[in-house]
């Protein structure tokens, strides 16, 4: 199996309504602390001139978990 994590990136600039960006750092908080097989890793939360940006390394197909338990199975 070849698949591998993508980073998942969202963003909103800094003239979005204020309800998008309090959605936007829920859910970054959220997932700074919430666990997920599908998440491999929280990147960060950043805000930069004209927009804020949430990004984390994301696996697609199935889990990490699942992913190195088939490579485990192929030695």
């Amino acid at each position: 199996s070849s698949a591998a994590s993508d980073v998942y990136k969202r963003q909103i600039t800094t003239k979005s309504k204020p309800a998008a960006l309090k959605s936007l750092k829920i859910e970054a908080e959220i997932l700074e602390t919430w666990s997920n097989d599908n998440i491999v890793k929280f990147k960060y939360f950043k805000q930069y001139f004209n927009c804020f940006v949430l990004a984390m390394e994301w696996w697609q197909e199935g889990s990490l978990i699942q992913w190195l338990k088939g490579k485990d199975e192929e030695r």
